[in-house]
């Protein structure tokens, strides 16, 4: 007989999100912290800088 250890998946979630300049971060619940260019994507390319 054997035993199977099932591991529960649990994904991360963002915490907190700030911007520097024109470039968004996250960090998440596991402790990593996430940063992208707002150019990246088409309605944050077009936000101004106040309101990122």
């Amino acid at each position: 007989m054997s035993t199977l250890a099932l591991k529960e998946t649990i994904e991360p979630a963002a915490m907190r999100a700030w911007t520097e300049k024109r470039t968004i971060y996250l960090e998440l619940t596991d402790g990593r912290i996430i940063g992208f260019p707002a150019d990246r994507f088409k309605l944050l390319s077009q936000a101004s800088d106040e309101a990122l």
